[in-house]
């Protein structure tokens, strides 16, 4: 035995916070594991007993009664400012009910991806969230439908799966840009959007072409599509330097920051401005746009909810395997900047003098 000073610390167990908090041990122990149905008041007197003594619950010996590991996986193919946002929502679901969040980056790549969600698993993980790199990929379609563990998809659909699924409605957000850039004058309106092998890059052309038509602009904006998978800067600009050669007058970047930023600078570089030249509408609104001189006009969404959404629906299917598929769609919205009106150019030359 090995003394420490003139006593053996001794580590506190659930009976001690039992007789501290004056409750009986299974009451402890089915606060601990999360049980719904304790008294309010026992589990505050418990909570603090445990602090008081120190106590910690041992996450292994627990994971071998319930076979669960308390962790659940996020992939996700970067660390830009709109996964960010979504991995840090299922983050805050998961922390309420005391599950770790691992994450894994994949880049775009789909061995990559498959192999940070074989990772994941056999790592024990109870669950997973998962932005894939296309959810047309037959590779991809076969993990997913048959993971061992439930999967939620963030803004993907799996043809033939039953996953829960958190979407986002682009209509409402593509819709009244597109109104917005008709009443300042806009005709020929150019998208820059991702590949059509995910669902974003799908239904944001759907809600385009709906819109166009609905202003009648269809005709004299047909082919001002770009697609880019690269999302870098050197892609938007190269995206936007295309559309420009074929005579537009607005566009809509519905894109990350980066390829954003190689739009802004590609319209810069040709000699023109925006919105001067060029009305520009982005997609999701951040610090940098905020700072920015013109504020941009965007197409808006609540990241954040969208990744709370997807923590939530991922404890609830660990809880309950047999519940019904839950799909949960999210609007977007218009957001007016100082990018997207010609009129605004001159209250930005006012402000540069």
């Amino acid at each position: 035995m090995v003394a420490r000073g003139h006593f053996e610390t001794k580590a506190p167990t659930i009976i001690d916070v039992a007789e501290l908090a004056g409750v009986s041990k299974s009451t402890v122990s089915r606060i601990i594991n999360g049980h719904e149905g304790v008294n309010k008041d026992a589990a505050r007197r418990v909570r603090g007993a445990m602090y008081k003594l120190g106590y910690t619950t041992n996450q292994a010996a627990r994971s071998l009664r319930t076979r669960k590991s308390q962790m659940v996986g996020v992939i996700i193919p970067a660390l830009n400012e709109i996964y960010s946002q979504k991995a840090e929502g299922v983050d805050e679901s998961l922390r309420v009910q005391d599950v770790s969040t691992v994450v894994s980056f994949f880049g775009w790549s789909v061995q990559k991806f498959i192999d940070s969600m074989e990772g994941l698993i056999s790592r024990g993980v109870d669950g997973l969230v998962a932005s894939l790199p296309s959810d047309r990929d037959e590779r991809i379609q076969e993990c997913i439908r048959n993971s061992k563990v439930p999967v939620v998809l963030l803004d993907r659909e799996v043809d033939l799966a039953t996953n829960d699924a958190v979407l986002t409605d682009s209509w409402i957000g593509i819709h009244d840009s597109i109104a917005h850039l008709a009443q300042v004058g806009r005709s020929r309106i150019g998208l820059i959007t991702m590949s059509a092998s995910n669902r974003p890059g799908r239904v944001i052309h759907e809600h385009y072409l709906k819109a166009l038509g609905e202003f009648g602009l269809l005709e004299q904006s047909e082919g001002l599509l770009v697609r880019t998978n690269d999302l870098s800067i050197d892609s938007g600009r190269r995206a936007i330097t295309d559309l420009l050669a074929r005579g537009i007058d607005a566009v809509i970047a519905a894109t990350p920051m980066a390829p954003l930023s190689g739009v802004m600078r590609g319209i810069t570089d040709s000699g023109l401005s925006f919105p001067r030249d060029v009305s520009l509408v982005g997609l999701h609104e951040n610090e940098l746009s905020l700072a920015k001189f013109p504020k941009l006009s965007v197409i808006d969404r609540s990241l954040r909810s969208l990744g709370v959404a997807a923590g939530e629906m991922i404890l609830a299917r660990i809880a309950d395997p047999s519940r019904p598929p839950d799909i949960r769609t999210f609007p977007t919205y218009f957001s007016r900047g100082e990018s997207s009106d010609p009129q605004d150019s001159l209250l930005m030359a006012g402000h540069r003098r």
